[in-house]
């Protein structure tokens, strides 16, 4: 599977690994304040290619995500 995360706390951490243990590629990481993410914004761009995107980001800015 073809996984997004995003938000790259401890939960978005934690599903990296076990999905990269479990043979999984993880094709993009958002997060705009980790040095380990492939993208800063939520876009086309960053879930292209992904089957799911997993959101582990601050609740407070889903809606803005979703637009």
């Amino acid at each position: 599977m073809k996984i997004a995360l995003i938000g790259f706390g401890g939960m978005g951490q934690a599903t990296n690994r076990i999905a990269l243990e479990r043979g999984h590629d993880v094709t993009a990481i958002v997060d705009p304040d980790h040095s380990e993410a492939t993208h800063a914004d939520l876009d086309v761009v960053a879930l292209n290619g992904a089957d799911v995107a997993i959101d582990f980001a601050r609740a407070d800015g889903v809606l803005g995500r979703i637009g």
